[in-house]
């Protein structure tokens, strides 16, 4: 989910877009998933635009606090990002869904109206 949340909206609007709307809880495991499926390249990048956002700890809320305080050196930044991400041209779907074939008896679905 953290994949498809995260593809969803960097090609819909940026890293930006990624941090600023609900997506952004994935923004905690993010690079865990990224690095899961193979893509170290995509995860040194995101790596980076986390790091833009100047966080102590990266949590939601600091995640929202960041993205409200948003500064035009921030913007520029994940603006970045995006560009070398839109560069890379590596579409997502087709290794998480070999890694989801490869793991599917040790994958458990959630509900997560019961865990918040």
């Amino acid at each position: 989910m953290a994949i498809e949340a995260f593809e969803r909206e960097v090609n819909n609007g940026g890293y930006s877009q990624f941090f600023f709307n609900s997506s952004n809880e994935y923004a905690l495991i993010i690079t865990d998933a990224l690095h899961r499926i193979e893509r170290p390249m995509i995860v040194k990048l995101t790596q980076e635009a986390i790091n833009a956002l100047g966080l102590q700890s990266v949590t939601v809320a600091a995640i929202n606090r960041a993205m409200e305080n948003e500064s035009a050196e921030l913007e520029a930044e994940l603006e970045e990002c995006d560009e070398r991400y839109y560069g890379m041209g590596d579409d997502l779907a087709m290794p998480l869904f070999e890694f989801i074939k490869n793991n599917k008896g040790k994958i458990v679905l959630i509900n997560q109206s019961q865990h918040r």
